[in-house]
């Protein structure tokens, strides 16, 4: 499993030119699950995300986790971060996990 984490002043996602997704000032989270991954590898991922400390406080410090700022998170499946190009050119489009 791999979070790529990323600060915005805003994001959006779109499919068939119709938003599905959208936030002002916040956090965005492209989420790379493979088949290997399960339930307990997805909690302790999410443990470590709410935990990082990659929000300003009141005096302008890194310091202040997802938790504790009023900014909104969006999270977001991406199914070409655990794409391996290792060997080929080709865009290998692997199944990915079912965590349900």
């Amino acid at each position: 499993m791999k979070f790529v984490i990323q600060r915005v002043l805003s994001s959006e996602v779109s499919s068939n030119g119709k938003t599905i997704g959208k936030i002002d000032k916040g956090c965005l989270v492209f989420i790379g699950i493979s088949r290997n991954d399960n339930r307990l590898i997805a909690d302790k991922m999410i443990k470590k995300l709410i935990g990082l400390r990659i929000f300003e406080d009141s005096e302008g410090k890194i310091n202040l986790d997802i938790k504790k700022v009023p900014e909104k998170k969006f999270p977001h499946a991406n199914y070409s971060l655990n794409s391996h190009f290792a060997h080929s050119c080709i865009f290998p489009f692997l199944p990915i996990a079912s965590l349900l």
